[in-house]
């Protein structure tokens, strides 16, 4: 007798192409599907980073941080820092260094072992970046110190030392909870709370809600959905993840900074490459 399929008995078979693919292409498949995706755009303050870069060493005195209302002391100066200490400290040379910094915040999750060693969960970190918030937030603020956030938080969540993980936006990780035995796991419910805490509580705290929100959420994310995978097995695991797939490839995460999108003076993130490797001029926003 021929049996019929329905979608909750779905195996994932329509994803067993995926789950065969290996950290380095999954990672090279979530940059191009990242940029084709968002492009490339310019944090709207990197020059101002820029100049925590020229003057790391007293970075006081550059005329920037000598106004009453300099804010540097809200910023993270980690990767502006390092930019002015191998000396990247031109505009072209900043820029590059920080698009490098944010590919690879955005592919360091699949250099863990956790990643490597398991297709599912492989898989569900791509449909997280590419469904996610992630990409969105480090490509649009090119020349912001977000990549040294969300890398090591990357870390946190997926690290299996312990000590590693303590040193170190959800998207469509929602779609988690849609499945019934994943929503019951005590992990996806510390998860939904957290979320729920974060949104309520960080506006109260951050200037930049959204943003902050995005980072913070990230970690716990990762290490929810490496809990998933191994509690649910393959098989339904695999199921969850043919569900997210579509909805993480379409969705398309706006940013916005101080409700205007973020791309002032650039027409698109061609542009930006065009500058970085010396054809463009920099514009003016």
């Amino acid at each position: 007798m021929e049996t019929v399929r329905t979608v909750h008995d779905d195996d994932g078979r329509g994803i067993a192409w995926l789950l065969k693919r290996g950290p380095l292409t999954c990672a090279a498949a979530v940059l191009v599907l990242s940029v084709v995706k968002y492009g490339i755009g310019l944090y709207p303050s990197w020059r101002y980073m820029q100049e925590f870069a020229q003057h790391w060493q007293h970075p006081l005195r550059a005329p920037v941080f000598s106004h009453v209302h300099a804010r540097f002391l809200l910023d993270s100066p980690v990767s502006a820092e390092i930019a002015g200490i191998v000396r990247l400290t031109s505009a072209r040379e900043y820029l590059a260094f920080h698009l490098v910094l944010a590919c690879a915040a955005i592919v360091v999750p699949f250099c863990l072992r956790a990643v490597r060693q398991s297709a599912e969960l492989r898989l569900a970190v791509s449909l997280l970046l590419v469904g996610g918030t992630v990409p969105a937030l480090l490509l649009s603020w090119v020349g912001s110190y977000d990549p040294v956030s969300v890398g090591p938080a990357a870390v946190a969540g997926l690290a299996s030392n312990p000590v590693v993980r303590a040193l170190a936006a959800l998207g469509v990780g929602w779609l988690f909870l849609a499945d019934r035995r994943a929503r019951n796991l005590p992990a996806a419910r510390a998860l939904l709370l957290l979320a729920l805490l974060t949104a309520v509580g960080m506006p109260l705290l951050a200037l930049d809600r959204s943003r902050t929100i995005a980072t913070t959420l990230w970690p716990a994310m990762l290490l929810t959905a490496g809990i998933v995978v191994d509690r649910l097995g393959a098989e339904r695991a695999r199921a969850v993840l043919a569900r997210i797939a579509p909805v993480a490839l379409i969705l398309v995460i706006v940013v916005a900074w101080n409700t205007h999108l973020v791309y002032p003076g650039w027409r698109s993130g061609a542009d930006v490459l065009l500058y970085l490797v010396g054809h463009h001029a920099l514009p003016v926003p």
